[in-house]
């Protein structure tokens, strides 16, 4: 009995090893497939197009995703499968922006469109809170030299203080966006 238990035990332990195994070898595929994406970049065209290209996908799921909520319901076959639809997709926008980021800057207000602008920001956004905190600095320089609006910067920190503490910050006195950006960076250690 105890022998067949291990045989059962080490059978599903080699199934997990042999799934994680071809999870991580198609992890390895794509990122390569990001990198020569990335590496086809070669002029300010090439970056604006690529930029919009992902501004599209993460606003055109999202507006799919509104659209099937309303019509079938939050627990429907429907909605789990935009769900999931949605997830892989702002996976591989999030590891083609991290990668873009990593070649080259945020991209200027002054020369690229708003959309081309906007969507390192909202593809860091929709991300997860280890993500967010990763890249602070950048989102920080961007808004610093206003390629950032504040309106985006505020929500983008007021979204990762919520996600780390559970609950929204509060100010004290009266609001100011400077003061309310400087309180949330100082709460959260992000300098």
């Amino acid at each position: 009995m105890k022998f067949r238990f291990s045989i059962i035990i080490l059978f599903i332990s080699c199934n997990y090893f042999i799934q994680g195994c071809k999870e991580n070898s198609s992890k390895r595929i794509q990122n390569v497939d990001i990198q020569n994406e990335i590496k086809k970049l070669k002029n300010h065209s090439d970056k604006e197009n690529f930029l919009i290209e992902i501004y599209n996908s993460d606003q055109s799921i999202r507006k799919k995703e509104a659209k099937i909520l309303s019509k079938f319901g939050r627990d429907s076959k429907e909605y789990q499968k935009i769900s999931f639809e949605w997830d892989s997709i702002d996976h591989s926008n999030y590891q083609r922006i991290k990668l873009y980021l990593d070649k080259f800057k945020y991209p200027s207000i002054d020369s690229f469109s708003q959309n081309a602008n906007h969507a390192p920001w909202l593809v860091i956004h929709h991300s997860g809170l280890e993500q967010r905190k990763k890249h602070f600095k950048i989102l920080y320089e961007a808004y610093l030299n206003k390629d950032l609006k504040i309106d985006q910067f505020e929500l983008y920190l007021t979204r990762t203080f919520q996600m780390e503490k559970g609950y929204y910050p509060k100010t004290e006195g009266v609001y100011q966006q400077d003061k309310k950006i400087n309180d949330i960076i100082k709460e959260l250690e992000l300098m």
